[in-house]
């Protein structure tokens, strides 16, 4: 257990987080449906700017798409710091196996190509097996479905948008086709992402809770003490171990 950190619930960036998902989805959707409607446009030859229902889908289309990116850049500005509240938290609330990686290391390796791809998996199962109210979990690498899936998501938005950045020619039809299939994946993994959010949350806090309510046991008398702790026990006066109480601490 680390004396490094301490417990400060995510009580403002988790929200924040969540709400910022839930709009990219829907803006997400949107743009979506104005694909549907331009692959329409074009399967009847009415994709001509002349074209009333043409022009007013290309003003929506380019309007949500740009809201669309102010709030990508937003949640890839804020996903540092999630990462780091995240981690510094699994430290905290360690019992036994202390995770592989400090905060600032996590963060290192999301936004580094190549640990990304070979680091970033790991440090989220461990920052989620250390938030686990079940502490034989801690250091544990399997049992992450949700966290496997949004990673899976992710890896393929990735490689479909580098190619679609890559592939200039394609006819308009088959452009749309792999914008329908990309924005289709981008729906999943924004709501893994925002089911993600919001899961690290409750974990940690019922971790927390958990910790508050069991207490610490005095090395010397066996005294159980809950919060808030004191720097001696007030049985025997005997000091209790520092690395007992940041795990224990709110915010």
């Amino acid at each position: 257990m680390s004396s490094s950190y301490q417990y400060r619930e995510m009580s403002i960036l988790t929200p924040v987080m969540v709400t910022l998902g839930w709009a990219r989805g829907i803006l997400c959707g949107i743009v979506t449906c104005t694909l549907l409607v331009y692959l329409y446009l074009i399967a009847n030859g009415e994709n001509y700017p002349e074209n009333p229902v043409f022009a007013t889908t290309a003003l929506i289309e380019r309007t949500t798409g740009s809201i669309y990116l102010i709030t990508g850049i937003i949640l890839i500005l804020l996903f540092p710091f999630w990462i780091y509240c995240g981690c510094r938290n699994a430290w905290a609330l360690t019992e036994h196996t202390k995770p592989a990686h400090g905060p600032v290391a996590c963060v290192f390796f999301f936004y580094i190509p190549i640990l990304f791809i070979a680091t970033g998996l790991v440090s989220l199962r461990t920052i989620w097996s250390n938030s686990s109210v079940e502490t034989k979990r801690e250091g544990t690498q399997s049992g992450f479905l949700s966290i496997d899936a949004w990673w899976i998501m992710m890896l393929i938005t990735i490689f479909v948008y580098s190619f679609l950045r890559l592939i200039t020619q394609l006819p308009p039809e088959q452009a749309m086709y792999l914008l329908l299939g990309y924005n289709t994946i981008d729906l999943i993994r924004i709501f893994l992402g925002v089911r993600m959010f919001r899961q690290l949350r409750r974990m940690q806090n019922e971790k927390h809770a958990y910790l508050q309510g069991r207490g610490v046991p005095c090395p010397d008398c066996g005294e159980l003490i809950r919060q808030p702790l004191p720097p001696d026990c007030p049985m025997c006066g005997a000091r209790l171990p520092e690395e007992n109480v940041p795990a224990l601490q709110g915010t």
